[in-house]
């Protein structure tokens, strides 16, 4: 289980990230790497794991994915202890999962998509991601891996 943030960081912006988790508690990729994710056209990402517990977060820097600012717009608030944040929707993950498998397979992805459409059901828009997945080539995964085949 991990967690699946879309972020909005430019510039040194991920630099000033990596500086909020302690070193000798979390696994944190080298701010050059962070650089290169940020600077991808439609696919940035980077991880950041807490070495005692193995919990990882997942980021989604990508500003320029065709689905990004719908993802921008449609953040869902939560909290992590007593600080507010903003989480991925759901269907926005599941692009991003299915866009991964079609890059390069992976069983997990697969488990991620079902288990969230499984946790989910009632609040995924199936709608937003048929569309989606038709504008983005992904239909006959999203179909096979939703059960709709």
């Amino acid at each position: 289980m991990d967690v699946d943030i879309v972020v909005h960081l430019e510039g040194d912006d991920g630099t000033t990230l990596l500086k909020a988790f302690a070193e000798l508690d979390y696994y944190t990729p080298p701010p050059e790497v962070v650089a290169v994710e940020l600077a991808r056209p439609t696919r940035g990402h980077f991880n950041v794991i807490h070495t005692s517990t193995g919990q990882k977060a997942d980021f989604y820097p990508s500003l320029k994915h065709p689905y990004w600012s719908w993802a921008w717009a449609h953040r869902q608030l939560g909290s992590v202890g007593s600080d507010e944040v903003y989480f991925a929707p759901p269907e926005y993950v599941i692009l991003w999962k299915l866009e991964f498998f079609r890059e390069g397979g992976g069983d997990k992805h697969v488990r991620d998509i079902r288990g969230m459409l499984l946790m989910n059901a009632e609040t995924i828009d199936r709608s937003m991601l048929d569309q989606a997945c038709a504008e983005l080539g992904l239909t006959s995964l999203w179909q096979a891996v939703a059960g709709k085949s």
